[in-house]
């Protein structure tokens, strides 16, 4: 078995984004089944599960391309004859974790006989195709049920609860250590499901007395605090009064999240947030760089392009400044910084924004937001800041 490790665990995308924007649209290709577990990768591509099948629980992806979700393919390499649930993608796409009974998942015995729990599993995706995948260890498959897995960094997130009482669910969480991943432990008190971090915030959906799922979260450096509960606030721009659960976020602005039907199963609805519509300094980690070059790529187009139709519609001004991690020369670096900075701004004013309305400066490595020496490190160190001056 090829055991999952730092080279498999790419670092998560930390998003500063602030609000949402625009109403939530159901997706036009949800079936009558249920569509849930959503999981975003940086390119905007949307993996889930359903039952839409008729033979149990199937992974699927729909692919975003011009903005827009296209019919979801299932992952045929990665499903098998049993239930597969909860997909994980990595930000590149090269892995996925997700939740499977399949043949060597975990048996127990039950009342009417054995029975079979669902395990964490996780695959490579390589130039081939899909890997076969391969169970993940005891320290975190146990008899009982794993399912929603998030892994941000080395720390690696996830449901368990009893088979059969899923109102019994506890969000757990194991770290990848020199010696393997670490004995899962339980992270709130309380029952919670869907963990994900997004914008420096820790998500996930708790149980109200109505029954119903709710989308919460709560500072990320507060997870492990006695007074998580009373830190959990309501994500604005959804609806309280809906059963939600399942969020997910993508470095072009996407949300993603599962809301109950009318029948009871739940569907997948889409919107767009963008940072500058209630705050005035943000960070854009989705804003993209040749590693040691000045120039935005093209994958940068879309946060770029709705940035510039809000300067022009409210003809507010923006400060940007550009900032690198700590490898390399320090001098370098500083006018690497300087040098992208002026790249976006270039960039807005290509799109319309008036030249005199955007100014500029870089730091270099001299302002971290981390100041680790991992890879996670750099990633959030290499960003870009703006701040909207409105008149």
């Amino acid at each position: 078995m090829v055991p999952l490790t730092r080279a498999f665990v790419l670092a998560s995308v930390v998003l500063t984004f602030a609000s949402l924007s625009a109403a939530p649209v159901r997706l036009s290709w949800n079936s009558r089944s249920q569509e849930f577990g959503a999981s975003l990768s940086d390119r905007g591509n949307l993996y889930f599960y359903s039952n839409r099948g008729g033979s149990g629980t199937d992974l699927y992806c729909s692919k975003k391309v011009n903005g827009v979700f296209e019919a979801p393919e299932i992952l045929k390499e990665l499903n098998s004859s049993f239930d597969d649930q909860s997909p994980f993608i990595l930000g590149d796409e090269s892995g996925i974790i997700f939740s499977s009974n399949r043949d060597g998942s975990h048996e127990f015995r039950t009342a009417r006989g054995i029975a079979v729990s669902r395990d964490l599993y996780y695959a490579r995706h390589t130039e081939a195709g899909w890997d076969e995948p391969e169970i993940m260890p005891e320290t975190i498959n146990t008899e009982l049920i794993e399912e929603n897995p998030f892994l941000y960094g080395k720390r690696l997130f996830f449901v368990r609860y009893p088979f059969g009482k899923p109102e019994l669910a506890h969000i757990y969480y194991s770290d990848l250590t020199e010696s393997g991943w670490s004995q899962a432990r339980p992270l709130f008190t309380f029952s919670a499901i869907t963990p994900g971090v997004f914008r420096g915030r820790f998500f996930f959906a708790t149980r109200a007395q109505s029954g119903k799922y709710q989308i919460q979260s709560i500072p990320l450096d507060q997870i492990l605090s006695s007074d998580a509960k009373n830190l959990m606030r309501a994500e604005p721009g959804l609806d309280p009064q809906s059963d939600e659960a399942s969020y997910a976020e993508s470095r072009d602005g996407t949300v993603v999240f599962a809301r109950r039907s009318p029948t009871g199963d739940y569907d997948l609805f889409s919107m767009n947030q963008d940072p500058w519509e209630s705050s005035e300094n943000f960070s854009l980690t989705s804003i993209l760089f040749e590693s040691s070059r000045s120039e935005v790529l093209r994958e940068s187009s879309t946060i770029l392009d709705r940035l510039a139709e809000y300067l022009k519609r409210t003809q507010a001004k923006v400060f940007v400044t550009g900032h690198t991690d700590r490898t390399g020369d320090p001098q370098a670096n500083l006018q690497l910084s300087r040098d992208r900075a002026l790249a976006v701004k270039r960039e807005l004013v290509n799109r319309g924004v008036s030249p005199d309305r955007v100014k500029t400066d870089g730091k270099g490595q001299t302002e971290p937001v981390d100041p680790g020496e991992t890879e996670e490190a750099y990633a959030k160190n290499r960003r870009t800041e703006f701040k909207i001056l409105r008149d």
